[in-house]
């Protein structure tokens, strides 16, 4: 009976590398309301700007997926955008990556975008 558990446990392990950071945050829909959390897993780090991974949140959520925008900027604080989400949808996400903060913003079309942020706080 324990072999179905640690299968799962070695192939969550193969999918998410161990250095991958695991952030909490958030996303709102400033035109729709709603929203909740997200999580982000993969790399992050505030003193090169680097951020790709995944984020991850309850289904119909519109930033869930791969996550990979391009930063600019220098060691006190980056400006990154890039797709969001699932791939062929559309959305982009962008803002400010500072400290261990990411803050910013999601977009996927007309009417809809809102807030996203995630991060050590």
């Amino acid at each position: 009976m324990r072999t179905p558990s640690i299968v799962g446990l070695l192939v969550f392990l193969a999918v998410v590398p161990a250095h991958a950071r695991r952030l909490k945050g958030e996303w709102t829909n400033a035109y729709q309301g709603g929203g909740g959390t997200v999580r982000f897993i993969g790399t992050f780090k505030a003193d090169t700007g680097a951020v790709q991974g995944r984020l991850r949140c309850t289904k119909g959520c519109p930033v869930r997926g791969k996550f990979s925008p391009t930063c600019t900027g220098d060691a006190v604080a980056w400006y990154c955008t890039g797709p969001a989400g699932k791939a062929g949808a559309g959305c982009t996400g962008s803002g400010y990556v500072y400290r261990d903060v990411f803050e910013g913003t999601w977009d996927c079309g007309p009417g809809t975008g809102g807030v996203l942020s995630f991060g050590q706080r």
